[in-house]
């Protein structure tokens, strides 16, 4: 009788060690699953966060602010250009105060991609009294 009871006690072990085997491969996938996700969304913040500085910067410097108000973008499209890393592609829009800025590019580009927008308002100067909407979109190569 104690070669029996020996046999279920190694079974119910055996029984137990799997159980505890089976939850930590749950976990680990789990965790894979959301540290990759978990980067997904600091990808979005850090471009959200280039966006707004981007932004800002333009309608601080006057140069740039000046052409803006003047629905001119070259010299912020050089700016641009020279912050945002290799791997973003982007858009600048000037458009009036309240209208709506949609992103003019070809759909094909854009199929399939995460588009992050962000915008500004810009109004006026020591001369006169104009406003102006910045908008830039920004979306992985």
């Amino acid at each position: 009788m104690n070669i029996i009871s020996t046999k279920k006690s190694k079974k119910a072990w055996i029984r137990i060690l799997e159980a505890f085997l089976a939850v930590l491969l749950i976990f680990g996938v789990l965790l894979v699953v959301l540290s990759r996700s978990g980067s997904s969304v600091n990808k979005s913040s850090e471009i959200m966060k280039l966006e707004r500085s981007i932004l800002l910067s333009i309608s601080q410097d006057s140069t740039l602010r000046n052409e803006i108000l003047d629905n001119i973008t070259t010299k912020s499209d050089i700016y641009i250009e020279k912050i945002k890393p290799a791997s973003l592609n982007y858009s600048l829009q000037v458009c009036d105060a309240l209208a709506v800025c949609p992103l003019d590019a070809p759909e094909d580009i854009l199929l399939n991609k995460e588009i992050y927008a962000s915008n500004i308002l810009i109004i006026a100067n020591l001369s006169d009294y104009r406003e102006r909407q910045l908008k830039l979109f920004f979306w992985q190569i």
